[in-house]
């Protein structure tokens, strides 16, 4: 019985770096099990090139070789702390380094199958990260002579000058006593119990290595969050947070274990301490906004020069959406020989949607859509890495380093740069106040880019048309009068999809200091704020006398599969009920309010016709990145459009 408690007493004190082999081991299943729950949104960051996959091993090396370093200073100096029956150290860390490499193994195992490139790339570009790597650890090993001494700053001179000799006048030999740094750490060992010095100072076997593992992942973070590594792949970013988890965790354990803390509690401390005392607060940027005259939906359909107004509502959902948007608006365009363009609009468009509406919007010059190419290219091209670099170089050091970090510098920000980066991006000087003017001459059509006050629960668009404020919805034009916006901010508010990109406030000092969150929450489909604008600007007579809405949905909807459940979902239920009633009930709504708006408009006198352009598979990815093959998806799905683009083409009257 004693013996099986000690067993499980290092269990527990070893959950940690468990806990980090477990993640090598079960974050490739759950992220490319192709029928899990985690696949859509996780299995792009494995889509990686052979170099990438020379940083992944080098960083897998580290991550294995820091799991095993925590080991065996819990099997080392453990029992001094915990008051735990001595074990060979070494050779049970042996054991455990063992299955820490295993699951390393597995983990790259895993991710070389669905890496690019060929089998013998991959494998050189394995066998060359493990090698620097190990190469790293070496080098370290022989550069840094001792690093406990050096630790414990003793120095190997056995007297000092005369300056140094006793009250007697006699030289009296170092010790660690006289170092102020042995000083400190003895004192630390008073303070914080056995386990990190011996009685003259010394760090203790195992400390001086843990600090070697820690200064070289200190060095690389630091040459990645420089830029002097330019290429930084999700899964890197990934497993660099991962890193600091079990590096920062693993400290706090074997300090607050002794003295029966919590370690989430204690890491929670400064965390609170942080958000309570400094503004780490997530913004976005706004300029002061030029004196430009509010485009009524009057107005806007007034603007027309055709007697057929072209509405667009555009479905939320990540990369996918804003890939099948584009492709939907680029194509049509294209197949109508240039004259869909200038027959649009509005453009009312949620979360991915808005990206892809936003390259299609910023492709119009004189009212006619050029460079179809490159809107679809810009809105498939990825901005996961971009994302992840925020993250984990950007919004981690903040929560710790809250006085050195910009405000404006997060993975939010990090978006709008990978999207403004792409070709055919709005320029960065172009604001939503010049597409309204030229909205306004009718040469382009109206943006509402739909996002929500996550305070109020609010819709709240950031648009080129005015519909003013009313139950439910908000403006960004009314809510801050004197601040504008870039359209690749506007898309950014959209598409804040929860937890990848952050919700934000605006960088002003305004009245209401509301954070936007993606306009899925609202209106995952864009339709309402298209009925809005569609009733308000037909109710009094124009030149417009014929209505075609086109909605892109950016995949089918999903459908259950029905089977006999157990009592743990019991448990599931009221979550996996409460979901699904969110997208059915939006559903549910646009299909009356489309409803509505036929009828209404069609007492009017005007003629009113609905296409619908669905991405045929409920098989969509919810990140922002496209593997190949669903590129290639994307274009097989456009050629069972046919029927679609004829009904358009018949609406409007074209040959």
């Amino acid at each position: 019985m004693r013996e099986r408690s000690l067993n499980l007493a290092y269990l527990y004190l070893l959950r940690v770096p468990l806990l980090g082999a477990a993640f090598l081991a079960l974050f490739p299943l759950l992220s490319l099990h192709r029928g899990g729950p985690a696949y859509f949104l996780l299995h792009g960051i494995f889509d990686i090139t052979a170099l990438d996959l020379f940083f992944v091993s080098g960083q897998v090396a580290l991550l294995v070789t820091t799991l095993a370093v925590v080991t065996f200073l819990v099997f080392r100096n453990g029992p001094a702390r915990f008051r735990l029956p001595e074990v060979d150290a070494m050779g049970v860390a042996r054991w455990f380094a063992l299955l820490y490499a295993a699951a390393g193994v597995f983990f790259l195992a895993r991710t070389t199958g669905v890496a690019q490139g060929a089998a013998a790339q991959k494998a050189a570009a394995i066998a060359a990260g493990c090698a620097v790597a190990a190469g790293l650890v070496a080098l370290g090993r022989v550069l840094w002579p001792k690093p406990s001494a050096w630790l414990s700053l003793r120095n190997t001179r056995k007297t000092e000058p005369a300056r140094a000799a006793n009250h007697r006048g006699v030289p009296r030999t170092m010790g660690a006593r006289d170092v102020p740094f042995a000083l400190l750490m003895k004192r630390l060992t008073g303070r914080f119990g056995p386990g990190y010095v011996d009685e003259k100072g010394n760090l203790l076997p195992g400390h001086g290595f843990a600090v070697l593992c820690l200064a070289i992942f200190s060095a690389l973070y630091l040459l990645i969050a420089l830029r002097a590594i330019p290429r930084t792949a999700t899964l890197c970013s990934v497993l660099n947070l991962v890193f600091v988890g079990v590096y920062l965790i693993s400290g706090l354990a074997f300090l607050c274990d002794r003295f029966r803390v919590p370690v989430l509690l204690a890491l929670a401390i400064p965390l609170l301490a942080t958000a309570r005392w400094f503004d780490t607060d997530f913004y976005f940027a706004a300029a002061k906004a030029s004196r430009v005259e509010p485009l009524t939906p009057l107005e806007l359909m007034a603007a027309s020069p055709y007697d057929t107004a072209v509405i667009v509502s555009a479905q939320g959902g990540g990369i996918q959406a804003a890939a099948w948007t584009a492709e939907v608006l680029a194509r049509l365009d294209e197949a109508l020989g240039g004259e869909f363009a200038p027959r649009v609009r509005l453009i009312s468009s949620v979360s991915g949607g808005s990206l892809g509406a936003m390259y299609f919007s910023a492709g119009y010059h004189g009212g006619k859509v050029s460079g179809h190419e490159a809107i679809v290219r810009a809105a498939r091209a990825s901005s996961l890495e971009e994302i992840a670099f925020g993250l984990v170089y950007r919004d981690l050091p903040r929560m710790f380093l809250p006085f050195a970090s910009s405000r404006l510098a997060d993975r939010g920000a990090a978006a709008e740069r990978a999207w403004s980066a792409q070709d055919g991006a709005p320029a960065e000087s172009v604001m939503l106040a010049r597409w309204r003017e030229e909205t306004r001459r009718g040469q382009r059509p109206a943006n509402i880019f739909n996002a929500m006050a996550a305070e109020t629960g609010q819709r709240c668009l950031l648009s080129t048309v005015d519909l003013g404020r009313s139950s439910g919805r908000r403006e960004f034009a009314e809510m801050y009068p004197g601040l504008d916006v870039r359209p690749v901010t506007a898309v950014r508010l959209s598409a804040s999809f929860p937890y990848v990109t952050p919700a934000a406030r605006v960088a002003a000092e305004v009245h209401e200091p509301y954070h936007f969150v993606d306009g899925g929450y609202f209106d995952n489909y864009g339709v309402l704020s298209a009925v809005d604008v569609l009733l308000a600007g037909t109710a009094e007579a124009g030149p417009v006398k014929r209505i075609l809405l086109i909605d892109i949905a950016a995949a089918q909807e999903p459908s259950a599969a029905l089977k006999t459940r157990g009592w743990f979902y019991q448990v599931l239920a009221p979550p996996e009920a409460f979901l699904a009633m969110r997208n059915t009930a939006q559903v549910s709504r646009n299909y009356d309010d489309v409803r509505m708006a036929r009828i209404i408009l069609e007492g009017r006198g005007l003629e009113f016709h609905q296409v619908s352009f669905r991405f045929p598979s409920e098989e969509a990815p919810l990140s922002w990145h496209l593997t190949q093959a669903e590129k290639e998806a994307i274009d097989e799905a456009w050629t069972h459009q046919k029927q679609a683009v004829q009904d358009v083409r018949e609406f409007l009257k074209l040959p």
